[in-house]
Protein backbone atom coordinates (compact mmCIF):
# COMPACT_ATOMS: atom_id res chain seq x y z
CA UNK A 1 0.00 0.00 0.00
CA UNK A 2 1.29 3.44 -0.95
CA UNK A 3 0.95 6.39 1.45
CA UNK A 4 0.47 9.89 0.04
CA UNK A 5 0.71 12.82 2.42
CA UNK A 6 -1.45 15.50 0.82
CA UNK A 7 -1.49 19.19 1.63
CA UNK A 8 -2.88 22.42 0.25
CA UNK A 9 -4.66 25.55 1.35
CA UNK A 10 -8.35 25.51 2.19
CA UNK A 11 -10.50 24.91 -0.90
CA UNK A 12 -7.47 24.13 -3.09
CA UNK A 13 -9.12 20.94 -4.37
CA UNK A 14 -7.53 18.24 -2.23
CA UNK A 15 -10.75 16.36 -1.50
CA UNK A 16 -12.01 16.68 -5.08
CA UNK A 17 -8.64 15.36 -6.33
CA UNK A 18 -8.98 12.32 -4.04
CA UNK A 19 -12.63 11.83 -5.08
CA UNK A 20 -11.54 11.61 -8.72
CA UNK A 21 -9.00 8.94 -7.78
CA UNK A 22 -11.52 7.04 -5.62
CA UNK A 23 -14.04 7.11 -8.47
CA UNK A 24 -11.60 5.50 -10.88
CA UNK A 25 -9.65 3.23 -8.52
CA UNK A 26 -10.83 0.90 -5.78
CA UNK A 27 -8.99 0.58 -2.49
CA UNK A 28 -8.31 4.28 -1.88
CA UNK A 29 -8.76 5.60 1.68
CA UNK A 30 -8.59 9.15 2.96
CA UNK A 31 -7.69 10.36 6.47
CA UNK A 32 -6.45 13.57 8.07
CA UNK A 33 -4.20 14.28 11.02
CA UNK A 34 -6.96 16.61 12.23
CA UNK A 35 -9.43 13.68 12.50
CA UNK A 36 -8.61 12.87 16.17
CA UNK A 37 -9.09 16.56 17.03
CA UNK A 38 -12.41 16.69 15.16
CA UNK A 39 -13.59 13.62 17.05
CA UNK A 40 -12.70 15.19 20.40
CA UNK A 41 -14.37 18.49 19.47
CA UNK A 42 -17.56 16.67 18.40
CA UNK A 43 -17.72 15.23 21.92
CA UNK A 44 -17.53 18.81 23.19
CA UNK A 45 -20.45 19.94 21.02
CA UNK A 46 -18.87 21.02 17.73
CA UNK A 47 -21.42 20.69 14.91
CA UNK A 48 -18.96 19.51 12.25
CA UNK A 49 -19.05 22.67 10.12
CA UNK A 50 -15.78 24.09 8.87
CA UNK A 51 -16.16 27.85 9.12
CA UNK A 52 -13.01 29.96 9.20
CA UNK A 53 -13.45 30.28 12.97
CA UNK A 54 -13.90 26.50 13.34
CA UNK A 55 -10.79 25.82 11.23
CA UNK A 56 -8.77 28.13 13.47
CA UNK A 57 -10.20 26.43 16.57
CA UNK A 58 -9.22 23.01 15.21
CA UNK A 59 -5.72 24.17 14.23
CA UNK A 60 -5.17 25.84 17.62
CA UNK A 61 -6.48 22.79 19.49
CA UNK A 62 -4.22 20.44 17.53
CA UNK A 63 -1.20 22.69 18.07
CA UNK A 64 -1.80 22.90 21.81
CA UNK A 65 -2.41 19.14 22.06
CA UNK A 66 0.87 18.42 20.29
CA UNK A 67 2.87 20.99 22.25
CA UNK A 68 1.54 20.25 25.69
CA UNK A 69 0.46 16.64 25.91
CA UNK A 70 1.61 14.39 23.15
CA UNK A 71 4.30 15.71 20.82
CA UNK A 72 3.97 12.89 18.31
CA UNK A 73 0.30 12.06 18.87
CA UNK A 74 -0.84 12.71 15.30
CA UNK A 75 2.25 11.09 13.81
CA UNK A 76 1.72 8.01 15.99
CA UNK A 77 -1.92 7.95 14.89
CA UNK A 78 -0.91 8.00 11.19
CA UNK A 79 1.69 5.29 11.73
CA UNK A 80 -0.87 3.11 13.54
CA UNK A 81 -3.49 3.51 10.78
CA UNK A 82 -0.90 2.72 8.12
CA UNK A 83 0.45 -0.33 9.98
CA UNK A 84 -3.07 -1.64 10.68
CA UNK A 85 -3.90 -1.55 6.98
CA UNK A 86 -0.61 -2.20 5.19
CA UNK A 87 -1.36 -5.88 4.62
CA UNK A 88 -5.02 -5.40 3.78
CA UNK A 89 -5.18 -6.60 0.19
CA UNK A 90 -8.07 -4.26 -0.61
CA UNK A 91 -6.23 -1.03 0.18
CA UNK A 92 -3.90 0.20 -2.54
CA UNK A 93 -3.50 3.85 -1.71
CA UNK A 94 -3.87 5.82 1.51
CA UNK A 95 -4.10 9.60 1.58
CA UNK A 96 -3.25 11.42 4.79
CA UNK A 97 -3.98 15.15 4.95
CA UNK A 98 -1.33 16.93 6.99
CA UNK A 99 -0.68 20.67 7.16
CA UNK A 100 2.34 21.04 9.42
CA UNK A 101 5.79 20.59 7.79
CA UNK A 102 7.28 19.18 11.01
CA UNK A 103 4.64 16.46 11.12
CA UNK A 104 5.00 15.72 7.42
CA UNK A 105 8.75 15.24 7.94
CA UNK A 106 8.20 12.91 10.91
CA UNK A 107 5.71 10.79 8.94
CA UNK A 108 8.11 10.53 5.99
CA UNK A 109 10.90 9.44 8.33
CA UNK A 110 8.72 6.76 9.95
CA UNK A 111 7.15 5.55 6.70
CA UNK A 112 9.96 5.90 4.16
CA UNK A 113 7.79 4.79 1.23
CA UNK A 114 5.49 7.78 1.77
CA UNK A 115 5.35 10.47 -0.89
CA UNK A 116 4.25 14.07 -0.42
CA UNK A 117 1.81 15.99 -2.60
CA UNK A 118 0.82 19.66 -2.62
CA UNK A 119 -2.33 20.84 -4.38
CA UNK A 120 -2.16 24.53 -5.29
CA UNK A 121 -5.03 26.63 -6.57
CA UNK A 122 -4.72 30.26 -7.58
CA UNK A 123 -6.94 32.51 -5.52
CA UNK A 124 -7.77 29.72 -3.06
CA UNK A 125 -9.04 30.84 0.29
CA UNK A 126 -6.27 32.22 2.47
CA UNK A 127 -6.88 31.46 6.12
CA UNK A 128 -4.79 32.74 8.97
CA UNK A 129 -4.98 29.89 11.42
CA UNK A 130 -1.46 28.67 12.03
CA UNK A 131 -1.83 25.45 10.04
CA UNK A 132 -2.77 26.96 6.68
CA UNK A 133 -0.03 29.56 7.08
CA UNK A 134 2.75 26.97 6.65
CA UNK A 135 1.41 24.86 3.77
CA UNK A 136 4.14 26.04 1.36
CA UNK A 137 6.96 25.47 3.87
CA UNK A 138 7.87 21.98 2.69
CA UNK A 139 9.64 20.55 -0.37
CA UNK A 140 6.99 18.21 -1.80
CA UNK A 141 7.66 15.25 -4.06
CA UNK A 142 4.74 16.26 -6.30
CA UNK A 143 2.94 19.56 -6.87
CA UNK A 144 -0.38 19.74 -8.70
CA UNK A 145 -1.43 23.14 -9.99
CA UNK A 146 -5.23 23.22 -9.81
CA UNK A 147 -5.51 26.10 -12.22
CA UNK A 148 -8.13 24.78 -14.64
CA UNK A 149 -11.63 23.37 -14.49
CA UNK A 150 -12.79 20.14 -12.84
CA UNK A 151 -12.04 18.12 -15.97
CA UNK A 152 -8.45 19.37 -15.86
CA UNK A 153 -8.13 18.37 -12.18
CA UNK A 154 -9.61 14.97 -13.01
CA UNK A 155 -6.95 14.49 -15.71
CA UNK A 156 -4.21 15.52 -13.27
CA UNK A 157 -5.54 13.01 -10.74
CA UNK A 158 -5.41 10.29 -13.42
CA UNK A 159 -1.84 11.27 -14.37
CA UNK A 160 -0.82 11.20 -10.69
CA UNK A 161 -2.26 7.69 -10.30
CA UNK A 162 -0.16 6.49 -13.22
CA UNK A 163 2.94 7.55 -11.28
CA UNK A 164 1.84 5.64 -8.20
Amino acid sequence: MKLVIINGSAESGKDKFIEFIQFSTSGVVNFSTIDPVKEALRHLGWNGKKTDEDRKWMADTKKRWIQRYNGDGCVNWVENIYNENIYNAYYKLMFIHCREPEEIEKIVKRIPTAVTLLIRRPNSKVLKNGADDVVENYKYDYVIENDGDLEDLKNKAHEFMLKM
